[in-house]
């Protein structure tokens, strides 16, 4: 043929989420009230990179709900998709799921994936105390009462190390009237003493 061979421009196919790849520690590890953030490496049905900016992606999780998510494109195929969740369930399977949106929706490569939340900073406000000690008591007496941890968005704080992390004192003005310890009673639960 006159003019062979021909130059021609091989371009990736439509975007397959399959064969698209997310990274990053985010696909495992939530903090309540954190911003996670992951990527997500875009391809084509034979695995070609898609160097474009147009494609769109989401996350969700089971059984939580995800407060807020957002994608922005890095450029040469690559979406950062950040999340954030609030409210943590009482039950221990959790999946994250990574999806494509648009003309060719489907879930990613390995997803969903195992999703480990995780409260977030104590807040003291939220801390719930209850126990004999918020009662009178006599000079002289054991009286116990225990925490319960909660972060901004009232979950409970799993602890996870025991032992004894804190003391207490009663006070009247600077004298001290009492004091005691506190220990780790798990599942989020200080049990605390003093006399």
């Amino acid at each position: 043929l006159a003019g062979s061979p021909f130059n021609c421009t091989a371009v990736p196919g439509v975007l397959h989420a399959a064969r698209s790849i997310a990274s990053g520690s985010a696909l495992t590890l939530a903090t309540a009230g954190v911003t996670s953030s992951l990527r997500v490496t875009a391809r084509d049905i034979y695995s070609n990179l898609r160097p474009y900016t147009s494609d769109i992606f989401g996350v969700s999780a089971y059984p939580l709900d995800v407060a807020s998510s957002a994608i922005s494109a890095l450029g040469g195929g690559v979406y950062s998709l950040s999340y954030s969740i609030h409210t943590i369930a009482t039950t221990p399977n959790y999946q994250l799921w990574v999806r494509s949106r648009g003309d060719t929706p489907g879930h990613v490569v390995n997803s969903p994936f195992p999703l480990s939340p995780h409260a977030g900073p104590v807040k003291l406000a939220n801390t719930l105390v209850d126990g004999s000690a918020l009662i009178p008591f006599y000079a002289g007496a054991i009286v116990h009462f225990n925490t319960t941890e909660r972060d901004s968005q009232f979950n409970v704080r799993k602890q996870t190390t025991p032992g004894i992390f804190a003391t207490i004192t009663v006070a009247a003005g600077p004298n001290p009237l009492a004091s005691g310890g506190c220990r780790d009673a798990s599942a989020g639960v200080i049990d605390c003493t003093y006399s």
